[in-house]
């Protein structure tokens, strides 16, 4: 039985939860556009909590996807080792640890009202709707990337209606954040096609790849970084039009990365492990940090130029 825990365990990833780091932009957008008086009074230990819903929520999607996907995963030379594909754990033992962490995660989302609890819904629905037939989006070419990429939104709304009741984000924002989802879906695909030994085998792990190719994937994840800098160029001039010094790192952190997602042991397949990469780290902090200059400096000569004649936007 201690061995069935902690296959069980290992099906929920605890490794991934690095990836709700992009709960915090929800969260740091919510301080930023949102007047003091239509936030929540929400505390340190309400902000773990709610991530620690949405840990919880990720883990059950985890745990559906390892188990439904048992059969391709044998063909993968890492997950062929997983507890369902090598069949150390049962349908019945992996559907009820599914559906306790699912509840769990709902129960603690519930605390913080109705908004939070229906994003962490949502999140369950779209990890079912991405692995169960007749659905199983990520089967379907191109859809694949976008049903996946969803789950990026879903953080962000996770993280502002932790701080937010009855206000939504700016769209500019969500479509943003939809789209660099988007970037970092098809060049994970783009690394794990070409991981593969033969095209074949490639096919018998991810049906969608009988339709994609290497050749195809570097066009698309080439189109979703053009898309996200256009989108996040638009949301930086109407709310903050500083932020415009910040697009050439930006531009340089999506070529930097869709660099890296070529190769065959490109880490880019395996998103969790892409803190170990210095060269990112440093671009990211030194993002972060430029984002702070710009929010706490006064770059007047930045905010004329954006308003001036130079650049016309006209805003309804």
């Amino acid at each position: 039985m201690s061995t069935v825990i902690i296959d069980l365990f290992k099906m929920a990833r605890p490794s991934h939860y690095i990836k709700n780091i992009f709960v915090m932009p929800g969260i740091f957008f919510a301080f930023l556009l949102v007047e003091d008086r239509y936030r929540k009074d929400s505390s340190i230990t309400d902000i773990v909590l709610g991530i620690i819903s949405i840990s919880i929520a990720s883990s059950a999607n985890y745990v559906l996807n390892e188990f439904l996907d048992r059969n391709s995963d044998s063909f993968h030379k890492i997950k062929k080792t997983r507890p369902a594909a090598s069949g150390r754990v049962t349908f019945s033992q992996s559907m009820l640890f599914y559906i306790s962490l699912s509840l769990l995660s709902l129960f603690i989302a519930y605390k913080f009202g109705p908004y939070f609890t229906s994003v962490i819904f949502v999140f369950l629905i779209s990890g079912a709707l991405y692995n169960i037939k007749p659905f199983r989006l990520k089967d379907v070419y191109l859809i694949d990337v976008i049903a996946e990429s969803f789950n990026n939104v879903i953080r962000l709304l996770a993280g502002w209606f932790l701080l937010i009741e009855r206000y939504y984000p700016p769209v500019s924002l969500v479509v943003t954040y939809w789209l660099i989802g988007a970037f970092l879906m098809s060049a994970k695909r783009m690394a794990e096609i070409q991981s593969f030994s033969s095209r074949t085998n490639a096919i018998l792990y991810r049906n969608s790849f009988n339709s994609y190719t290497v050749e195809k994937l570097r066009s698309i994840t080439f189109l979703y970084a053009g898309l996200s800098l256009s989108s996040l160029t638009v949301f930086s001039i109407k709310w903050e039009p500083q932020s415009i010094i910040l697009i050439p790192l930006s531009a340089l952190i999506f070529t930097y990365y869709f660099h890296m997602s070529n190769g065959i042991n490109s880490p880019a397949s395996r998103p969790e492990v892409l803190w170990r990469d210095w060269k990112l780290n440093l671009m990211l902090i030194l993002f972060i940090l430029g984002t702070l200059l710009v929010l706490t400096a006064n770059l007047t000569v930045l905010s004329d130029f954006v308003s001036s004649g130079l650049i016309i936007v006209k805003w309804n």
